[in-house]
This record gives structure tokens, sequence and C-alpha cells, in this order.
């Protein structure tokens, strides 16, 4: 009876700490993850409070002109895995394509082979697929589709919008800094230049939110691109992302939102570390507890059963006046 009423006090004991320690972990793996609710959410606490405003849509956000071809963006369309799943393989295959196949052009329109079939549908062995008097490289730097012969800048996603699986390390935006230039009258104004890194001898959108614009800029042979943006931007607070949209405005790929803030002739740039979805891993100390919590305890347990064994054998012998 002294055995039971002991294995029954340890047990409840032991019930009560793991109860504890699992809804600690998994408190614990909640705070580290990021707010599934928008894209890159997690940047907003380490922005001024008023930047919260701007990384979404918002009612201080100004909508896009009509008349302004660089910022035609829609909402993102998230339905489908299975899309979701093919924009990562179309963008995961081409890094793993050999050096050659990754620069060949075959028709010398600018674009690659791999990318005029797996990105914009247009034929690698002719540059004018459209037959509209544009290359088809000359139709994506445009931010036209290469595959009409529609002057209408196409609709891209908003990659504030996108799911996770978008994210890709390849892109990276690695500089926003204010430039002093003087216009054609001798005016000097400050522009916004930005620095990045993607996918070498291709074509990605850059984005800048809240204005909102979009541009399509080239990388060179080591994937580096540079544009400035030399329209007055709003002081404030402000985002940028850079990406690769196929030809029907889709989001392929797309970095991490970079905030950074416009004050007179001064950027400062937000901390916005390299963006990844949390997951529990084996090798995260918190996700290997969470994944294998009931071998673990069937574990602990036995051990307490063990001890509370020789606990009570010991006390037994003792008793009995048996020499320990």
């Amino acid at each position: 009876m002294t055995f039971f009423r002991l294995f029954v006090s340890i047990a409840l004991v032991f019930a009560l700490s793991l109860s504890l320690g699992v809804s600690g972990a998994f408190a614990q793996n909640d705070d580290d993850q990021p707010d599934t609710s928008g894209p890159d959410s997690q940047f907003n606490e380490d922005q001024p409070a008023t930047d919260q405003a701007t990384s979404t849509e918002s009612e201080e956000e100004p909508d896009a002109s009509e008349d302004d071809p660089l910022s035609p963006i829609r909402p993102a369309d998230t339905s489908s895995s299975e899309e979701r799943e093919e924009r990562r393989q179309i963008i995961e295959n081409r890094s793993m394509q050999s050096e050659t196949d990754r620069t060949t052009d075959s028709d010398g329109d600018g674009l690659t082979d791999y990318d005029e079939i797996n990105i914009y549908g247009t034929d690698p062995e002719d540059p004018d697929t459209s037959g509209n008097g544009m290359t088809d490289g000359e139709m994506v730097a445009a931010g036209l589709d290469p595959t009409s012969t529609s002057t209408e800048p196409i609709t891209t996603e908003d990659p504030r919008e996108v799911p996770d699986e978008s994210f890709s390390e390849e892109y990276v935006i690695t500089a926003i800094e204010a430039v002093s230039e003087s216009d054609t009258s001798g005016t000097e104004r400050t522009s916004v230049r930005i620095t990045g890194q993607g996918p070498a001898n291709s074509y990605v959108s850059l984005f800048i939110f809240s204005v909102p614009v979009r541009v399509t800029v080239e990388t060179d042979g080591s994937g580096r691109f540079e544009y400035t943006y030399r329209e007055q931007l709003a002081d404030g607070n402000h985002q940028a992302y850079t990406a690769t949209v196929d030809n029907s405005g889709r989001v392929l790929a797309r970095s991490a939102g970079i905030p950074f803030v416009k004050e007179a002739n001064a950027i400062t740039v937000g901390d916005s570390p390299s963006y990844q979805p949390a997951m529990l891993t084996a090798s995260d100390p918190v996700g290997f507890f969470v994944e294998n919590y009931i071998l673990i305890s069937i574990f602990l347990l036995l051990l307490i059963l063990c001890i509370a064994v020789i606990i009570v054998g010991m006390k037994e012998r003792k008793g009995a006046g048996i020499e320990v």
C-alpha cells in the first residue's frame, strides 16, 4: 500500500511537470514562429510603430495611379498548394542547372533558354515570340508579357501576400541608400538607390512600398543588380522586395521584405535578417521535445517507477532489519 501511494504521488507530480513542460515548449515555439497573418510580419517588431501601417495595405497607402506603368499590382493568389510547389520547383531547378544551361541564350534575345521555357513561356529559338517587333528580353524588361502583342504592363502579384514557400535565400536586397543627384536644371535632389542579389543573368522585379512601385531590372553574371528610383519618395516608412515573376505576373520566388525609413536626405534601413518560416526540426531542442514527447514521457515514467521500486525496497529492507 505504501508503495502504491508513493508511486501515485510521484506519477501525479510527473504528469503535472510534463504538462507544464509541453505547454511551455509549445508556447516558446509559438513565440519563435512568424505571424502567418501576413508575409514577413515579424519585421514589424523591429520597425517604428508607424511602419506597421505601411507593411500591409492600409488606408494611408496611396493607390497606384492608372497612368503609372510601373505599379500594376494585384492581390496574390494563394489558393493552390500544388501551384505553390510548382513555383518553388521552377526556381529550385534553375539553380541546379549547369553554368552553361543557366547562361545559354540560343536566340540572343536577352533571356536564357531555361527562363524562356520555364518562366516566360516564350520560344528559345525565336527572339520575338509575339511578333510585335520587340525582342522577348525587351518586353520582359519593360514589364510586358512577351507572349502577347499587348503594350499594357502585366499586373503582378503583391509579394507581401504570396505564401511563405515563395521565399528564397537567393534573393536579397543588400543596400538601400540615399544618393544626391542634380536634375536638368541643376537642382539637387535625393534619389533612392537599391542594390540587391538574384539569379545571375536574369530579370527580377523590384517592388517599393508604399508607393507602390514595380520595376524590372537585369542582374549581371554574378546575380547583382542596382536600381536608382529618381522620383520623389515621400518621407516615412517603406519596404522593398525583389522577386522573379512570370509572364502572367505570378511571383515565383521573392526576397524577404526590407523595411526602411526616409527622412529628408537620409535613409535608415531596418533590422531585417534573412527570413525563412520557422520550422521545428530534430536538431532544435524544443522541436525534438515536442516531436518526441510521448517517447520521452514513457522513458521518464519508467525511470521514475524504477527509482520508486528501489526506494521502497530499500525502506522495506531497512524496516526488516536487513543491512543495506
